[in-house]
């Protein structure tokens, strides 16, 4: 398992527009990294984070990839961008 994730595998996850990781990774409301041009996001800091915006505590590893589950309702409403 990757120590990091892409902005895609993010994008799975969140299920939110690409454009909305990027300024919520500009801005430091998720954790990231930038490596050369490209962001990269700490997979555990990402689980951490993920776990302060949803009551429920979930992790990367509990979310299936395309379930049709809507994660982007655990973000703050400012962080979502429809696609």
């Amino acid at each position: 398992m990757s120590e990091f994730l892409t902005t895609r595998q993010l994008q799975e996850i969140l299920h939110v527009d690409r454009t909305t990781i990027y300024r919520m990774a500009d801005d430091g409301r998720i954790p990231a990294v930038k490596v050369g041009s490209q962001w990269r996001f700490p997979r555990r800091s990402i689980e951490g984070w993920l776990k302060t915006q949803s009551p429920v505590g979930a992790t990367v590893q509990d979310m299936p990839a395309q379930n049709g589950s809507e994660l982007s309702k655990l973000l703050p409403i400012e962080c979502v961008q429809r696609i």
